[in-house]
Formats: C-alpha cells, structure tokens, sequence
C-alpha cells in the first residue's frame, strides 16, 4: 500500500455525511481540530483538510495561515518528519 496525501478544500465540514469516510482507522486529518480557514476576511469554518493514510511513523506540525487577501480561503500548512 503506497503512502497517500490528500489535501484541499472538501467544502465539508469534519462533522459533515461526506465527510465520514475520513473518519475510519484507515485514514489520518491531519488538521487541528478547530482549525477554522474559510472564509479568508474572517474565518468561521474548517473545510480545508490534509488527511493522509498509509504514511507510517512521523509526525507533524500544522498551521492555518492567517492570509486574508491571496484567496477567499486562508493557506494551511503542514509539515511531516518521516
């Protein structure tokens, strides 16, 4: 099983029904929870996500960028140490 990163904006929120295959022992958010990104002028929700699986011991460090003009979704940053 290759390793698998996925990441962007799932217009879900975790809670959401499309959201619920993420939340199997098989998969891994990535993402603080809490970490509000949209919308970019003020941020109330999380719909941006990295989930990943398969990617065996590491560990990360994870951010939202508190950006308000490059998108009308602010930046999320993630850094894995394998």
């Amino acid at each position: 099983t290759h390793p698998i990163i996925l990441a962007g904006d799932f217009n879900g929120a975790r809670s959401d029904e499309s959201m619920q295959v993420f939340h199997s022992p098989a998969w891994n958010i990535i993402n603080t929870p809490g970490s509000l990104s949209f919308p970019s002028k003020k941020a109330e929700v999380e719909i941006d996500f990295l989930i990943s699986r398969n990617l065996g011991e590491h560990s990360v460090e994870f951010s939202v960028i508190p950006e308000k003009l490059a998108s009308d979704h602010r930046p999320i940053f993630a850094k894995l140490t394998f």
